[in-house]
């Protein structure tokens, strides 16, 4: 039975749509050819932004602990005595097999400690292969002969990259470029994004990146850390905002437009920048 209605509705419809007048084809070529050309859209071109600009914060961490103050070395070595003191021995057979060669060895370095006086710290001798280990110098060759260039000098210390450009009188300045159309200060749009990350239109490779490898080259592993600036400054009409990176290895490869480049400490910034920018990114840098 319902079959039979879903036929004959069919049926209905069929028949009412034959019966419609159609307008000629004719009519509707000659309409078509009437109607004016809707006009083609202008391309958008991508321009800089004339107010915002785009910095980046590139740093080297320390390599090696800083030496300690005479200060930090008493303090040292008094929560050292005062641990030793405190704490509870242990027999000597908790950790030694008793007669075992590990012992002998803990009870001689205990005899040669205490003979040197009573305020030597008893030690486990180390191994001979440890004892035949050399420490690198923390001084190096780089620091000796003044190359601020080169990312192995200051070990103890964080270094940051100032730039010169070739054109301008801006002087030394952290690398630093425009934003171009609806570039991103964080966001990372290309083929070494996320693949599950979304990917709306007209969004390139983030600003960050981009004006770092234009200025330096890609011959850097870098990681920008986090998606918000650290700190901005006033340059000229710009203001720009700066995003923090991070080098692991690679090297700078100067682009036509850096004329000069420096990896520097906080305290040698201070005496090569404009007191006026200095007095801005100063916030952003570590005393380290």
């Amino acid at each position: 039975m319902f079959a039979r209605r879903l036929f004959s509705t069919h049926a209905a419809l069929r028949a009412a749509a034959k019966a419609a007048p159609s307008a000629p084809k004719e009519a509707g070529s000659k309409a078509a050819k009437a109607a004016p050309a809707a006009p083609a859209a202008a391309k958008a071109v991508p321009g800089e932004h004339k107010t915002v600009a785009v910095g980046v914060l590139l740093k080297r961490n320390p390599v090696v602990l800083p030496e300690l103050s005479e200060f930090q070395q008493a303090y040292r070595a008094y929560r050292e005595a005062m641990e030793r003191d405190e704490a509870r021995p242990f027999d000597s057979t908790f950790y030694f097999k008793k007669g075992s060669v590990a012992e002998q060895r803990w009870l001689a370095a205990q005899e040669a400690a205490a003979a040197l006086g009573p305020d030597q710290h008893l030690v486990q001798p180390k191994e001979e292969e440890l004892l035949k280990l050399r420490t690198a110098p923390r001084i190096t060759a780089a620091d000796a002969a003044g190359d601020v260039k080169s990312l192995d000098r200051a070990l103890a210390r964080s270094l940051y990259l100032v730039v010169q450009h070739a054109a301008g009188t801006q002087g030394w300045r952290l690398p630093q470029g425009p934003v171009v159309g609806e570039q991103l200060l964080h966001e990372t749009r290309g083929a070494n994004a996320c693949m599950y990350a979304p990917r709306p239109p007209n969004r390139t490779v983030q600003a960050a990146s981009e004006r770092l490898a234009e200025a330096c080259g890609s011959a850097m592993e870098t990681w920008v850390v986090g998606k918000a600036p650290v700190g901005h400054a006033k340059d000229g009409n710009k203001t720009v905002f700066y995003m923090k990176a991070h080098i692991f290895s690679g090297k700078i490869v100067p682009s036509g437009e850096i004329k000069d480049h420096a990896w520097l400490t906080k305290e040698e910034l201070a005496s090569k920048l404009d007191p006026a920018y200095y007095a801005q990114i100063s916030g952003m840098l570590s005393d380290l």
